[in-house]
């Protein structure tokens, strides 16, 4: 085995080396596109560092700096959709150092689309691992891998010397595919609101034996990933359309609900995904434990069908706003369309813990005769 994969000091030194370069480029010889060119080098070397060790060494992988890396790239936050992160950023790596290789040859004469695949792209990467860092965060309790945050570093400063490089060119070239970016806009939105449809009609339908498997939870928490891709659709292609338009956007009392429920659904998915989706196969309606623990559980199981009541119908008011922006004049303020948004929050909410106490009482033996069908769609007796 090579020293390099056990000893982490030469990729450590040849991705500062290269980061050092790439900075060097952008901020001090105003080349940005050879400084794009040498980050993009230095986030390759790391995605290709942690995929050897993952795959060969993964119980010599050390840390430069004596965090538990291990722990990091092996725990289940190491795979995204099915795919492992550090393959993901080792495409993306390569298309930006392909591309900006490319513009450094042909002195800046590429398609446009090209460039405007590339900054999408980059902004797709900040948000990805603002995601990754929020996990080694908060999930795995302040656990950090010293190579996932250089990249994620790495990625900021691309998007940096991207704008930079582009400069004013940045509005014109987002106006040239306005269309695309508001058609990808509201597919995004579309998409959230069916996987939130989605996740609601699962969790029910898996509740129907009172309690749920780590199976259907690993199922459950698939669909939460889809809607943080959708989430990052949405601000990626957002930015694309509302750039050109600002000024007469901030004006729109629909987009400036979107913006709220936007803003709502995102908090909404932190607390679903991390604080109860990783605890979701142990909501049991019947626990044989202390009252205390019994107590703790029904709250657990209150806030999950409060969120995903929440999700549901706060993705239900995005798209609602967002397509009837785009079709015609909203005849109401932002004040009363906030005001009716919120009111069906609300709802939504004291229908999610109705939903939670039934399902309770059906667990224990009682509520039978007071309804004249099962919840499921089964016949009572």
């Amino acid at each position: 085995m090579s020293q390099w994969h056990i000893d982490p000091t030469p990729y450590s030194l040849m991705v500062l080396a290269l980061g050092l370069i790439g900075l060097g480029f952008t901020f001090v010889a105003q080349s940005q596109v050879l400084g794009v060119v040498f980050l993009a080098a230095a986030g390759l070397a790391i995605t290709y560092h942690l995929y050897h060790e993952k795959r060969e060494s993964m119980n010599d992988m050390t840390c430069p700096i004596g965090q538990d890396c291990v722990k990091v790239v092996s725990s289940k936050y190491s795979r995204f959709l099915g795919v492992s992160v550090e393959i993901l950023g080792g495409f993306y790596y390569g298309f930006i150092l392909l591309t900006y290789g490319l513009i450094f040859i042909m002195s800046g004469a590429i398609p446009s689309w090209l460039l405007f695949i590339a900054l999408a792209a980059s902004t797709f990467a900040v948000l990805f691992s603002g995601y990754l860092t929020y996990i080694q965060a908060v999930p795995l309790g302040w656990m950090w891998c010293v190579w996932c945050v250089t990249s994620a570093i790495i990625s900021t400063f691309i998007l940096i010397a991207s704008l930079l490089r582009i400069g004013d060119g940045i509005v014109p070239l987002l106006s040239m595919y306005e269309p695309i970016s508001f058609t990808i806009y509201l597919l995004s939105i579309a998409v959230g609101l069916g996987t939130a449809v989605a996740t609601d009609v699962l969790f029910i339908n898996f509740s129907r034996d009172f309690e749920i498997s780590k199976a259907q939870a690993n199922a459950i928490t698939t669909l939460y990933q889809v809607t943080w891709a959708a989430l990052a659709f949405i601000v990626v292609a957002g930015l694309g359309y509302f750039i050109p338009h600002y000024q007469d956007l901030m004006q729109s009392a629909g987009f400036r609900v979107s913006m709220v429920t936007l803003a709502v659904i995102l908090l909404n998915e932190l607390l679903l995904h991390f604080n109860v989706g990783e605890r979701m196969k142990k909501l049991r309606f019947v626990v044989k434990e202390e009252e205390r623990e019994q107590d703790e559980l029904q709250r657990k199981r209150q806030l999950t069908f409060i969120l995903t009541t929440v999700s549901a119908v706060s993705w239900a008011a995005m798209f609602v706003s967002a397509f009837a922006e785009a079709l015609f004049e909203i005849p109401f303020t932002f004040t009363e369309m906030v005001t009716a948004y919120l009111v069906i929050v609300l709802l939504a909410a004291f229908l999610g813990l109705l939903v939670e106490k039934i399902l309770s009482l059906r667990a224990v033996g009682r509520l039978e005769d007071y309804l004249p069908f099962d919840l499921m769609g089964e016949t009572a007796h």
